[in-house]
């Protein structure tokens, strides 16, 4: 049995390489079609799964499916507006079966201070959203564990989240507006709250 001629063998590996590009082609095409970028894939986890997602997924909310949206008189928003506080410090969005409790302003403590509550009936878990409003550059102590702080960005802005006693805490500056949400939250839906104060 002869072995294959150079040439033909040359041939064979151009029709694969041929068909192979018609493959690619077509796919691009059919991603085309269902307006889907192959090229423009986003990760996507939770504590329990990993998943990739389009654009069109995440600029659709798709975050946003297992939480509330809130709306002005369930945030701090109205209650500083009303001290002419406009800087964006309250989240829009809460984790999936959490309820707004209450507003509180506490206005004769030196300092005012504002504090919406959230409740979650069924576990007792509780998210406490926060606003300090400082006359003078100064900030609280806040205790916690010996695991690490981690900085998520978000509006331009640093927030810095912290662990203690099993519940997350994230707080950041705005300004004279020292800022907190603490609560029985994973990092993720930490990090979806934060980024409800920051979209119009």
């Amino acid at each position: 049995m002869k072995a294959p001629q150079p040439k033909r063998a040359g041939h064979r590996f151009l029709r694969v390489l041929a068909v192979a590009a018609a493959i690619i082609c077509l796919c691009a095409v059919t991603a085309s079609a269902f307006e889907i970028n192959i090229f423009k894939m986003f990760a996507q986890w939770t504590q329990e799964i990993f998943q990739f997602h389009t654009e069109e997924v995440s600029s659709q909310g798709a975050e946003y499916a297992s939480g509330t949206m809130l709306d002005t008189s369930q945030t701090l928003e109205g209650a500083l507006i009303e001290a002419g506080i406009t800087q964006p410090a309250s989240p829009k969005w809460i984790p999936e079966g959490f309820a707004f409790s209450g507003v509180k302003s506490y206005l004769d403590i030196g300092e005012p201070m504002y504090t919406a509550l959230y409740e979650d009936e069924t576990t007792d878990h509780t998210i406490i959203v926060s606003v300090n409003v400082h006359q003078k550059p100064q900030a609280s102590v806040q205790e916690k564990d010996d695991s690490q702080v981690t900085v998520y960005t978000a509006g331009g802005i640093d927030h810095y989240f912290m662990q203690n006693e099993g519940v997350l805490s994230a707080t950041w500056f705005v300004g004279n507006l020292e800022c907190k949400i603490s609560g029985d939250v994973s990092e993720s839906e930490m990090e979806t709250m934060i980024n409800s104060i920051y979209e119009e």
